[in-house]
């Protein structure tokens, strides 16, 4: 779950569904444009499925 606008006024409930993820917060915009930024620039990397998700558990 990214901290995004759209969460300005549910503050709670992302709070509630980040703490169940490995990294315990909320990720960053800047953190989901880093990795995009990666998968552009490295030319090694072909096919890899990039998982952003700050280890949230599946459904």
């Amino acid at each position: 779950i990214i901290d995004t606008p759209m969460f300005t006024g549910a503050r709670e409930q992302l709070e509630a569904v980040a703490r169940d993820t490995l990294a315990g917060r909320p990720g960053r915009p800047e953190e989901v444009a880093e990795a995009i930024l990666l998968t552009l620039t490295n030319e090694f990397m072909t096919g890899a499925v990039v998982d952003v998700d700050g280890g949230a558990p599946l459904p």
